[in-house]
């Protein structure tokens, strides 16, 4: 019978478990910013040797695929970052144990919303088993410079339209794609169609892409929308010190688009 019960485990069936409890608030956590939770382990119906803790912090992202004559819209997985805690000893029959941790998400973490997911996905290290895993949600907020430049964008009276999700490699970018957000103007820029933000969050300043689309009229200016014309594209740098004062940082904003116009 032991040595039953020790195949079954050894496949996952009566093994060990683990679950991860976060020690988040249901507002959720800004990126760049620390979560602590703790690794809660329960052992199975046999004894098992458990070499680490694998903590795997992923997000998904959508990329356009060529099936035959068809383009279908696939999911996928990145890592963002990952860790290990080495555990490497037995865990005994039905014994429970608990290991706290913390983890910092990076500044580039993305923001989750609608079918864009983060997640932090636990994975025990079983000795000659199927390792037991748990999967957890977390609400990802923007990065609190970014967060800045969104109230400084609503502070000039423009409003979001659409966020979009890029694929692509983007020099010095770590993800796969980054989100672009469409902003309508408001009375001061009426003389815009829209214009186009991609926040490129880091540790210590956020680099922002900026779109602006002038309207056009007439001949001319369909030519101009057609051939991109009427699109002057800029970059800058805003730091947490900028992200302090948001009169101070819509004004940068404004004295940039103004300049464009």
């Amino acid at each position: 019978m032991a040595f039953f019960k020790k195949m079954m485990a050894s496949i996952g069936i009566g093994g060990a478990k683990v679950e991860t409890i976060l020690d988040i608030d249901g507002g959720g956590v800004p990126a760049g910013e620390v979560i602590q939770g703790t690794f809660r382990i329960e052992g199975g119906k046999v004894e098992q040797r458990i070499d680490d803790v694998e903590l795997q912090l992923c997000c998904n992202y959508f990329v356009e695929v060529e099936r035959g004559e068809e383009t279908v819209i696939e999911e996928r997985t990145y890592i963002l970052t990952e860790h290990e805690l080495d555990i490497d000893s037995n865990i005994q029959p039905g014994e429970k144990r608990e290991i706290d941790f913390s983890m910092k998400l990076p500044a580039y973490t993305p923001e989750t919303f609608g079918k864009h997911k983060v997640w932090i996905r636990t994975n025990l290290d079983i000795d000659n088993a199927v390792d037991a895993s748990d999967k957890d949600y977390i609400k990802v907020l923007p990065h609190p410079v970014t967060a800045a430049g969104f109230a400084a964008l609503e502070h000039l009276g423009f409003r979001l339209k659409e966020v979009m999700q890029l694929v692509g490699s983007i020099k010095d970018w770590p993800l796969p794609f980054v989100m672009e957000y469409e902003y309508l103007p408001g009375r001061d820029f009426s003389n815009l169609d829209e214009i186009e933000v991609m926040f490129f969050a880091g540790e210590y300043e956020t680099r922002v892409h900026l779109e602006v689309d002038k309207k056009t009229r007439g001949l001319g200016g369909w030519l101009a929308d057609a051939l991109d014309l009427d699109e002057t594209k800029l970059s800058f740098t805003i730091t947490e010190e900028d992200a302090e004062d948001v009169d101070a940082l819509a004004a940068t904003f404004a004295g940039i688009i103004e300049e464009a116009m």
